[in-house]
């Protein structure tokens, strides 16, 4: 059993940035999960399960990357090479090819890195760029470069200090070798273990920390998906704080160090905890989700929200989930060309995944008035809590995965849904 990892704010719990689902996050869920009358599902697509996982790697937690050839890439955070160093198995980096074939790409062992817990980055000549949670040389993180046949490059590994420890979010880049990312915890003495950090490393494994967060009115525990814009400044979330941005933030880091909330989360009706990350727009228009919050009719906390945030950090909640159409939508959305949103939601839906009794998630799309339909409602043998989001290609198809479900030992699928 892999350790889990605390988002610093036990007292909420509503779903910790943790690596098992074990009884503590199902709780959770059936705490959140009220039945309505399930709003008609859209039937102009079509539903695929591409693969079921195995033993090479399974529970499958980090969103799809595509290249031209249609080869897809993921992370799974168990299976792989069985460690003493990880209490199990390390995860694994995965490549599925346009048959459905699995071919595990990296298998970590502990040294090399532990547990990968977001989207990886792919580069033109193939090189995939990530983090993991923990690992590495002194055991609190690592920022790793596969290249395309799956050898590893230790490009930074964290030392649980002052420099940042747990990097739960994925990578971007600016085109001129830096990579930027998040950790959850260090960073300095505040929120016990430190409330996190922006930080950037180079192509030659230099560290730099853009960002130490206080846990005060800029929030703490920085997650999901960051966003870099031309003028090289950081778009991201803070999941809490002690004054100020209590239920999370939105935030801006110019390249002078200086950190702006936009917006500061309250619950209702803007929601609370965002989790999943950012997308921007070309207007400089902020999109992401928040696990729970927004409309408490249904869910105890409220099923969650997708939200926007304009460059002047005014908020619009675009949907507010029910449950019977989502719940806990836990990843970041996508856009297309003409504005529709495309996301998953971990539970909701209305349909019970057997043996625990959960709802088994949705695949949603919010036009650009905020009206939903729901692409697909997983029903277990398919799949069930899609944690990661999705992409979109020019021919119109989403690409997922679902940690779990499927008729290979229950690790998880990935799916494509054609419009």
């Amino acid at each position: 059993m892999k350790p889990a990892f605390s988002r610093g704010r036990t007292q909420t719990s509503h779903f910790s940035f943790g690596l098992r689902k074990d009884e503590t996050s199902i709780a959770v869920i059936l705490a959140l999960a009220v039945v309505l009358a399930a709003p008609a599902l859209a039937r102009s697509q079509t539903f695929t399960v591409l693969t079921s996982f195995q033993a090479g790697g399974f529970e499958a937690n980090s969103t799809l990357v595509r290249d031209q050839e249609g080869n897809l890439y993921g992370a799974a955070y168990y299976g792989g090479n069985v460690s003493s160093t990880c209490g199990g198995k390390c995860g694994t980096v995965f490549r599925i090819d346009k048959h459905g074939k699995q071919t595990a790409l990296h298998k970590f062992s502990g040294p090399d890195g532990d547990y990968v817990p977001a989207r990886l980055l792919r580069d033109g000549r193939g090189n995939i760029f990530g983090t993991t949670v923990q690992g590495g040389a002194f055991g609190f993180g690592t920022v790793f470069m596969l290249d395309a046949v799956g050898n590893e490059k230790l490009l930074y590994s964290f030392k649980g200090g002052t420099d940042g420890f747990q990097p739960l979010s994925g990578l971007v880049t600016d085109g001129r070798g830096y990579l930027y990312g998040t950790t959850q915890s260090g960073g300095n003495s505040s929120c016990g273990k430190g409330c996190g950090t922006i930080f950037k490393v180079d192509r030659d494994g230099n560290e730099t920390v853009l960002y130490r967060f206080t846990g005060q009115n800029d929030g703490a525990f920085p997650g999901g998906r960051i966003v870099l814009d031309g003028a090289g400044n950081l778009y991201g979330i803070g999941q809490a704080g002690e004054s100020g941005c209590t239920e999370g933030c939105v935030y801006k880091l110019d390249p002078a160090g200086e950190l702006t909330v936009l917006h500061a989360f309250t619950g209702s009706p803007d929601g609370a905890y965002p989790t999943g990350g950012l997308i921007r727009d070309s207007s400089g228009n902020l999109y992401g989700t928040t696990e729970v919050g927004g409309d408490s009719s249904a869910c105890t906390s409220g099923c969650g929200t997708v939200f926007m945030v304009d460059a002047a950090g005014h908020e619009t909640v675009l949907h507010a989930f029910n449950d019977a159409d989502g719940s806990i939508p836990y990843a970041t959305v996508i856009r297309d060309k003409v504005g529709n949103l495309y996301g998953t939601t971990l539970s909701g839906g209305g349909i019970s995944c057997k043996p625990s009794a959960t709802e088994c998630g949705v695949v949603f799309k919010l036009d650009a008035s905020g009206n939903e339909t729901v692409l697909h409602r997983f029903h277990g043998s398919d799949g069930f809590y899609p944690m990661a989001g999705l992409i979109l290609t020019a021919a119109g198809d989403l690409f997922g995965v679902t940690e779990f479900g499927g008729n290979t030992g229950g690790g998880g699928v990935a799916f494509k849904i054609h419009l």
